[in-house]
């Protein structure tokens, strides 16, 4: 744990130093030339008395009142230059850290979400980046300054007068060893405030997601109070931490006020035996201050530091190496998503089995083949293993044995995001964007024109409806699609898998939670769909069921049927049951 809080700093360092490696040299030389030109005008404080007490000349008074002009300005521009490289290799910081946090999310298995709950990854991501920008600002403005004053005044005291330096530096070591032990103890307690908080955060998108179920079972107040309640102890935790800051910060002016003391003592002692003028006395008080002031900066930075660093490990852990950017994609290395050609693709799945960790198999060597351009319609019971077989279609989860390929192709031997080019998908749940109809259409393919979204919506039978919202294709769809039908929303939600010309196209559930009229459009839709792509279809209804060309029985994660839907309404009872039919419904559906 001790060395926890020193490897986030190294984290956050090393990120900044690779940002602006150039520029952190020019930040360094700034830090020096701030933090001596402090202690440069207390020795010229010191030598201004001197001069006044000796009964100097107007010249040297004014040749010293320049070099302190000089001084102060030489610090005023080291400052502002400081502030403005600081800031800027800090945005980029943010910029890097959070576009490699998001490119590890969506690369990530499915796994990474399944362990931990989108609002903790959020808050940390939001809390974390905040914290590494808080951090590297206050550290290369203020504390870099102050720390190289303190490494090159301590060796120029010495020069001066090693006996009133001792002083001096006996109360640094002090105060140093006090600020590294109340970081080291304050770090555990500020890590558990961090967790309970991201758990805290956790819950509350949990319930902001599932508002109307929190409504409806009349549990806003109870769940409200568990948010609450984590928030208090967390509050708690933290005051208790503030009061170890507090007893640090104590205890360091009190032994700066009795470090001056002693050193105007051995100061006037040293005076009266001639080994030291009063400039010299005045110049050690002036040091004595302005290292007070900076070890309580220093100080104020550890206790600011610790409540942060907490948050940055979190992050660190979960975006380990954001410098590493030479694998990440840029808009302009991205392919076209616009696949024109595409004709439909074959599948052939061969003794697929997979297992969640800690859970039983659920495919257990299962084997398909799927012609190019066919559509095949998947059923089961639920816990057959359909919802996990298009996620290992996908690429959201790996195999534990067996082999897809497509067109002959092993998916594993494609480029992820090349692979996922290829498909599209349309969920039970239709997801759209809290966007424009027409940007959520483009969704997946982004260079789509507005004529080609217009057309797709003619194709798909949507242009009328959307046509005559307010804004037409600019209209904007409320979060979670609240604005517009299940039926509506689905549709849209085909166009937008639509407008890519796919090779394959999954389908879950599509119509499992619409009305006999808003199935009847989505149906409709998919049968146009199905003209140029292999199609994919898991369905519970046998109306959805009906468009496919063939269909494949999915029972305990192997392929135990499959074949044209009136062939097996005839002689598998088990296809009968999972649509509640009796042995006198041996017809095939209406199409």
């Amino acid at each position: 744990m001790a060395d926890q809080p020193l490897s986030a700093l190294a984290w956050v360092l090393r990120l900044h130093g690779k940002i602006g490696r150039g520029q952190i040299f020019a930040v360094l030389g700034a830090s020096v030339i701030a933090g001596i030109a402090e202690y440069v005008e207390a020795s010229l404080l010191g030598a201004a008395v001197e001069r006044l007490t000796a009964g100097g000349e107007t010249a040297s008074i004014l040749l010293i009142a320049l070099a302190w002009a000089g001084t102060a300005l030489a610090s005023l521009l080291a400052t502002a230059f400081l502030g403005l490289v600081a800031d800027n290799i800090g945005m980029k910081a943010r910029t890097l850290i959070w576009s490699s946090f998001l490119g590890d999310a969506f690369s990530a298995p499915s796994s990474f979400f399944d362990k931990a709950h989108t609002g903790r990854i959020l808050r940390i991501a939001v809390a974390g980046t905040d914290a590494a920008f808080d951090l590297w600002s206050a550290f290369a403005r203020a504390y870099m300054p102050a720390l190289m004053g303190l490494v090159v005044l301590l060796p120029v005291c010495f020069i001066l007068n090693w006996r009133l330096a001792l002083v001096l530096i006996t109360v640094v070591v002090i105060t140093t060893t006090l600020s590294a032990t109340a970081l080291r103890k304050s770090y555990s307690a500020q890590s558990e405030i961090e967790r309970v908080q991201s758990d805290a955060a956790a819950h509350a998108a949990d319930l902001l997601a599932s508002a109307p179920l929190v409504r409806a079972f009349g549990a806003a107040v109870r769940e409200t109070m568990v948010v609450q309640n984590a928030f208090e102890i967390a509050r708690q935790s933290q005051l208790g931490v503030a009061r170890l800051w507090l007893f640090a910060s104590g205890t360091s002016r009190a032994a700066y006020a009795a470090a001056t003391i002693l050193m105007l003592l051995v100061g006037s002692a040293l005076y009266a035996a001639g080994e030291a003028t009063i400039g010299d006395v005045v110049t050690f008080l002036g040091l004595a201050a302005l290292t007070s002031a900076r070890i309580e900066m220093l100080l104020h930075g550890s206790q600011q530091a610790g409540q942060r660093l907490a948050i940055i490990a979190q992050l660190s852990q979960m975006t380990p190496m954001p410098w590493n950017t030479s694998a990440r994609v840029t808009a302009g290395q991205l392919q076209d998503e616009r696949l024109a050609d595409a004709k439909g693709a074959a599948l052939s799945l061969r003794g697929l089995r997979f297992s969640y960790p800690g859970g039983c198999e659920v495919l257990r060597g299962l084997d398909l083949e799927v012609a190019p351009g066919e559509t095949l319609a998947i059923v089961g019971a639920s816990g057959a293993g359909k919802s996990t077989l298009y996620s290992l279609l996908l690429g959201f989860r790996k195999l534990s044995a067996g082999v897809i390929e497509s067109d002959g192709v092993p998916i594993e031997a494609i480029n992820p995001d090349e692979w996922r080019s290829r498909l599209s998908v349309v969920f039970q749940d239709a997801h759209l964007l809290n966007r424009s109809i027409a940007d959520n259409i483009t969704f997946g393919c982004a260079r789509a024109t507005l004529e080609q979204v217009q057309n797709c919506a003619r194709e798909l039978g949507i242009h009328k409806f959307v046509s005559a919202l307010p804004g037409g294709y600019a209209t904007i769809v409320e979060e979670n699609g609240a604005s517009l039908s299940g039926g509506q929303r689905q549709r849209i939600a085909i166009a937008r898998a639509f407008i890519r010309n796919p090779a394959i196209v999954l389908l879950d559930e599509p119509t499992s939670a619409l009305d006999a009229e808003g199935e009847a459009a989505v149906r409709a839709a998919m049968m146009r769909m199905r003209r140029e792509s292999t199609m994919l279809i898991i369905a519970h209804r046998l109306s959805t069921v009906a468009i496919a060309d063939r269909v494949a029985i999915l029972d305990e994660g192997r392929i135990v049927e499959h074949g044209k839907l009136p062939d097996l309404l005839a002689r598998s009872r088990r296809m009968r049951e999972l649509f509640g039919l009796n042995d006198e419904h041996l017809s095939s559906p209406k199409q």
